[in-house]
């Protein structure tokens, strides 16, 4: 499996893709389940931009704050 920054870009917008279809048939879970996968993804690609650890699930988070912070995000959006 390819650990590149476009791999993660390509499967984050495939998940996206594919979000509609679940929502129209009915699919709700697993269309949370491509939502978070597209999520997961882009998440990923912004790690390996920076040279963050970003390969278990548990690094997500940590990833997120570190940007929330480096970003300047309103402290409502974590608190």
């Amino acid at each position: 499996m390819t650990t590149t920054i476009d791999y993660h870009l390509e499967r984050s917008w495939h998940f996206l893709e594919l979000v509609d279809d679940e929502v129209e048939r009915g699919e709700l879970e697993e269309a949370g389940n491509k939502i978070w996968g597209a999520a997961a993804h882009s998440i990923k690609a912004v790690a390996m931009q920076r040279g963050w650890p970003h390969g278990a699930h548990r690094d997500l988070e940590e990833i997120v704050m570190r940007l929330v912070d480096d970003e300047g995000a309103p402290a409502v959006l974590y608190t």
